[in-house]
């Protein structure tokens, strides 16, 4: 990866770099370029934080002159369930507010914000919705980028632990998993966490590149592949719809750990995108998730 002339870069910050995706870009941008100096940047410290790099920075109450100046800001702070204290609007939205209001502070850094596939600020689903309310705020400034990740597969990624939770409930229906049949055929396209990390990298030293970009892999999986995929002993019994959607929402109330509203509603339509920029950006062919899914079991 070479340094492009209008981005020579020598200081990164990283916004939630000890979630899932943000601990995946800083230990890769790590690995591959160990004179950067990279600010990872965490609401606050886990007992398996070490690295030197870390500092305690809460951008909805710490003063952003503490993280000092950067030529790249990656903002990978999102949440996939509301909480009383914590809304979409206030993570997506409001943060997205916020970089841009100190973003001078910062010393105009690029930005690099990880988004979700299916953003759009009229989706029906609020996760969706709000983040695509903050693309298309980020986006009407100059140097900045928005990457839109399918399912990224990280060792707790939501999707792996919902997937081992319906194994578990199938052991006690003798492995027959009863599931909403209109969700069966639903498509997905996961990506690695190393090639999202890779097209991160790249995207701090080029400006050769769209404002939205798809991170997707290169399979299209149905969830039935993927239950299958993750378990072979399941037999999948298919719920017709009338059924389901009440017993979903009964569901919900009952287990929200399985399955919430919002999560429902992001499985009614696909998940999927062209991968054609994101491989042409990093150089290579993106890698295959089957092997992450088939491990799970």
């Amino acid at each position: 990866m070479g340094t492009s002339e209008k981005h020579p870069v020598s200081r990164i910050i990283i916004l939630g770099a000890n979630g899932q995706v943000g601990s995946s870009i800083y230990s890769y941008l790590k690995r591959h370029f160990p004179a950067l100096q990279i600010t990872a940047c965490v609401r606050r410290l886990f007992t398996n934080t070490h690295s030197p790099d870390y500092t305690v920075f809460d951008p909805f109450a710490h003063n952003w002159q503490q993280t000092g100046k950067a030529d790249v800001l990656i903002n990978c702070i999102g949440i996939i369930q509301e909480t009383k204290d914590f809304t979409f609007e206030q993570a997506h939205l409001g943060l997205t507010r916020l970089i841009l209001q100190h973003r001078q502070t910062l010393g105009n850094p690029k930005i690099i914000q990880i988004s979700a596939l299916g953003a759009q600020s009229d989706s029906p689903a609020a996760f969706l919705s709000s983040k695509g309310r903050a693309d298309e705020l980020l986006l009407t400034h100059p140097d900045t980028v928005v990457i839109r990740p399918s399912i990224v597969c990280t060792p707790n990624t939501v999707f792996a632990q919902k997937l081992t939770l319906l194994r578990r409930i199938s052991r006690y229906l003798w492995n027959y998993l009863p599931f909403p049949g209109h969700l069966l055929q639903t498509r997905i396209q996961p990506i690695m966490p190393d090639d999202l990390a890779s097209l991160v990298a790249r995207l701090c030293f080029t400006d050769q590149h769209p404002a939205i970009i798809y991170a997707v892999g290169p399979d299209e999986i149905s969830l039935q592949e993927l239950i299958h995929l993750s378990s072979n002993s399941i037999s999948l019994l298919s719920v017709p719809r009338i059924v389901a959607d009440p017993g979903i929402r009964l569901l919900a109330a009952l287990l929200p750990d399985l399955l919430n509203p919002q999560q429902y509603a992001l499985l009614l339509h696909p998940n999927t995108a062209s991968k054609q920029i994101a491989e042409n950006l990093i150089g290579r062919s993106l890698h295959s998730t089957k092997g992450f899914w088939q491990q799970l079991s």
